[in-house]
């Protein structure tokens, strides 16, 4: 027996979580638009073509594959390149030959490509379609390829090879940018074909593999971590080495296939208590995978023995620069607090908070966008509502502007009386501006009704129905003045100068003595 200790004594006691970036999806997809652009059957031919043939109903069970990588074990005499687990009561191995018979990718030496420096080939697939960019991301890429516009028909081809190496083997976020040597190396195809995608690919995986069975973070009980290359590829060789598996978490084809992934038809979505339960019990297990004589002949296998460490090899990226990167952008992103520790940071910026300016400057949109209407008086004057509009958005400019003045005494230094006060009261300073900026519609309704009414009370001629009651009582006592003038000197009997003299003059008496007398009841 061979002597072995967990290499986490304590990995099984905890339960993960594990990310993975592979997005088996995008083979469907790649075989529709193939299948448009007519150029199908050499996607099938090419060193990828079986996995058209991947089941489409296969899940990742990532409970599954921490379970295993969790009772990772190290043994003496085993070689770097592999890994060893602790599996029931057997030793279980995962090397370059169980990575080669599960995905059917070749092993050999990798060409020099993969560390040459990057020239772009004179009218390749990367000068006419992305203009020789240095920084594609694989989103860039994919709308490229959906869109299905091709110069050549097998540009489809070559841009779909590069795809699947991006989001299928490779599985890093897609916001990851293209492997500019892919550009080159699809250019011939033939070599592309060569190309040993099967050792790449295992030390990728196998690197993240080691660095995933880890204990959670201080204070957690999760542990997370991702999983990049094709973790895939471990999980059905989990599934391989343990024959029983089909009866609890996987349906086995009738048949037996090659590459080993197409011997699954689907997994079972299933828990973490529900497989650790299955761990306890006793079962057989495969010790390693062996090949069968028909594999043995297939293209795949035949440099298998060749040394992995001979040659060019993979080389991880530096994630630490990476994580550091991303730090400060975070940090950039929140200049005020820092959310993720929720204290404030010597080297952040002093201006206003993000929050609040996407706030202030949605709203200006939403308003600079509102349609114009007009409304149409009796006077025939014509009011454009674009001021009111205008208006609004100055008071939320007029806002943006106290935001600033408000984190003003940040940009005069970190020393003086001034900014320790600006420190005790900013949260209740920037609460208060943000109640002032959700109130400000409400005010700014209120003002411009305000004022339209302001403006039609002074512009527009009233009409009789809406005269106040006072204006009424004149009207009327007016028109009785003029019934009793007329009866008055209808019924005089002097000359026709003193008649009309005298009725002008009784007139005007009585008007003033009217109004007068109204006046006094208004006041």
């Amino acid at each position: 027996m061979v002597d072995f200790r967990f290499k986490i004594p304590d990995a099984q006691s905890y339960t993960a979580s594990i990310y993975t970036h592979c997005t088996l999806d995008k083979i469907q997809q790649i075989e529709e638009v193939l299948s448009q652009c007519g150029e199908l059957e050499m996607f099938k031919t090419s060193c990828f073509g079986n996995f058209l043939r991947f089941p489409q109903e296969m899940h990742f069970l990532s409970q599954l594959v921490h379970a295993v990588l969790a009772r990772e074990i190290i043994v003496d005499d085993a070689d770097e390149s592999e890994m060893w687990f602790r599996i029931g009561n057997s030793n279980a191995r995962f090397s370059k030959k169980e990575f080669c018979l599960v995905t059917g990718l070749s092993f050999g030496r990798l060409s020099d490509i993969i560390n040459e420096e990057y020239k772009p080939v004179v009218g390749g697939i990367h000068e006419r379609y992305f203009n020789l960019e240095s920084e594609i991301s694989k989103n860039t890429l994919w709308d490229k390829f959906k869109k299905g516009y091709f110069d050549k028909k097998e540009d489809a081809v070559k841009i779909s090879l590069i795809a699947f190496v991006e989001y299928i083997l490779w599985g890093a976020d897609s916001r990851k940018n293209v492997t500019l040597w892919l550009f080159n190396l699809v250019e011939d195809l033939n070599e592309f074909n060569k190309f040993a995608w099967g050792k790449f690919f295992y030390q990728m995986t196998l690197y993240y593999l080691k660095k995933a069975a880890r204990g959670p973070s201080p204070g957690k009980t999760v542990s997370r971590y991702n999983i990049y290359g094709f973790p895939w590829a471990f999980q059905i060789w989990v599934l391989e080495a343990i024959p029983c598996m089909d009866k609890f978490f996987g349906v086995k084809s009738s048949s037996e296939q090659h590459p080993r992934f197409l011997n699954w038809e689907k997994t079972k979505t299933t828990t973490a208590a529900r497989i650790a339960s299955f761990f306890l019990q006793e079962f057989n297990v495969l010790p390693s995978l062996e090949p069968s004589p028909d594999e043995m002949q297939q293209p795949y296998w035949q440099h298998i023995e060749d040394d992995i460490n001979e040659g060019p090899q993979y080389t991880p990226p530096d994630y630490n620069f990476d994580k550091a990167l991303k730090a400060r952008r975070e940090e950039s992103e929140n200049p005020i607090t820092n959310k993720k520790r929720g204290r404030h940071t010597k080297t952040q910026s002093t201006t206003v908070p993000t929050h609040a300016k996407k706030k202030a400057k949605a709203s200006h949109q939403s308003l600079s966008q509102a349609p114009v209407a007009s409304v149409s008086c009796e006077c025939g004057r014509t009011i454009q509502q674009e001021q009111t509009v205008q208006t609004k958005a100055k008071f939320h400019y007029t806002s943006v502007q106290a935001l600033d003045a408000s984190t003003s005494l940040f940009e005069r230094g970190q020393t003086g009386p001034e900014l320790k006060t600006a420190s005790t009261s900013k949260r209740s300073k920037s609460q208060k501006l943000h109640k002032i900026i959700q109130e400000l519609p409400g005010i700014i309704d209120a003002l411009i009704q305000k004022n339209l009414a302001e403006f039609f009370r002074d512009r527009v001629p009233m009409p009789a129905t809406t005269l106040p009651s006072c204006m009424h009582d004149k009207s009327e006592a007016l028109e009785q003045v003029h019934t009793r003038t007329g009866t008055d000197t209808g019924n005089a009997s002097t000359t026709e100068e003193e008649s009309s003299l005298d009725t002008s003059r009784n007139q005007k008496a009585l008007e003033t003595e009217t109004i007068d007398h109204v006046e006094t009841n208004e006041r």
